[in-house]
Formats: C-alpha cells, structure tokens, sequence
C-alpha cells in the first residue's frame, strides 16, 4: 500500500494518481475494495488504458448492470428469472 495524495480520502479517490503510482511501482494490477472505485467504470478502463490488470468486472459489464433497464433486458435475454414487470422505462 502506498499513500498517493495529501489526504487517505484523497489518494483513494484520484485515479490518475493511483494508476501512475501503481506504474511507478512495478504494480500490474490493482484490487480496488470495494464501493467507490471498484464500481467506477473510468477507474477500470484508466487500468486498462495504462498496462494494468483491473481485479473486478469489466467497464462495459459495470455500465450495463448500472443501468437497470439494461441490467433487466439483458437478464431476459440471458434466461435469468425476473421479477415480472414493464420493460418499458417511466418518468
């Protein structure tokens, strides 16, 4: 573990300072915990971006299973029981 930023808060949240100090380290993945960063799209592919394993799902899978009305279609698609309901999105 490396302290990257002024703060834990800060080091934690800024994700160009984490990957650069991941590199600097001869890291070649990081594990993000979890909450946060592990759920962060950006952060997986700034991992990725720069030579870095992310240790948790892809960014596209995090994306569609952020967005519950694709999360829901994709399931349906998949085989998945659901909860029956509409398909159709609501104001």
């Amino acid at each position: 573990a490396v302290l990257s930023g002024p703060t834990p808060r800060h080091a934690y949240l800024d994700v160009e300072q984490i990957v650069r100090t991941a590199r600097e380290h001869g890291a070649n993945a990081i594990h993000p915990g979890y909450g946060f960063l592990s759920e962060n799209p950006a952060f997986a592919e700034a991992c990725a971006k720069s030579g870095l394993t992310f240790i948790g799902p892809p960014a596209t899978s995090m994306r569609a299973m952020g967005d519950k009305v694709e999360a829901r279609r994709r399931m349906i698609a998949a085989g998945v029981p659901v909860v029956p309901g509409t398909a159709a999105l609501a104001d």
